[in-house]
Parts: C-alpha cells; sequence; structure tokens
C-alpha cells in the first residue's frame, strides 16, 4: 500500500504558501498514512480464509476510511484549519508521536 496526494486535487493560495500552512497540510498526509499504517497492522495480524478475506479487507477498509474522514475533521476542527497555533503544535506533536509508535518515523 502506498499513500500518495493526487496532485490535481491539492491546492494553496500564493500567498497562504507559508513554512506553517504548509506544515498544516502536510499533517493532512501523514494522517492519511497514519490511518493505512494502522489498517496495515490490523489486516497482518488477522487469519483469513480464502472464502472469507475479500470481505472482511472490504470491511477493515471501510473502517479505516471512515476513521481517516473522522480524524481529519477532528483535525482541521480542534486546529481551527490551521490558525490556532497551540492545538497545532499538540496535533503535530500527536501525529509525530503516533508515527513513531508505528515505526514509520524516527
Amino acid at each position: 500500500m502506498k499513500t500518495f496526494v493526487v496532485r490535481s486535487s491539492s491546492w494553496v493560495a500564493d500567498h497562504a504558501r507559508t513554512p506553517y500552512t504548509l506544515n498544516h497540510e502536510q499533517r493532512h498526509f501523514d494522517v492519511v498514512k497514519l490511518v493505512v499504517e494502522r489498517f496495515k497492522q490490523r489486516i497482518r495480524q488477522d487469519t483469513l480464509s480464502v472464502d472469507y478475506y475479500a470481505g472482511h479487507l472490504q470491511h477493515q477498509y471501510l473502517k479505516s476510511y471512515q476513521e481517516m474522514n473522522r480524524l481529519q475533521e477532528q483535525y482541521d476542527g480542534e486546529t481551527g484549519n490551521g490558525t490556532n497555533a497551540a492545538a497545532q503544535t499538540r496535533w503535530n506533536e500527536r501525529i509525530t508521536k503516533e508515527l513513531q509508535a508505528l515505526g514509520v518515523v524516527q
């Protein structure tokens, strides 16, 4: 599995291209990466029968997709779309810590 950004669906107004706002947007990507890594962990732990694996994987994917949407909304809500610097700092630390725990970043 790969986590990626669809470039044509991503944009930032020229006046908003600052390291701070780009960090906020990078963290959206990091939230997706976090959910993907959790998904991979869950399916690695499962013992799947040939008859059931497709349905099980679809179910786990759906749960992960819902988790991703919930986390993205929570992230933007708590950070005020990046305007709340204190909340942004807390989320930066949270995301980094969780990615480190999953062995994704050092």
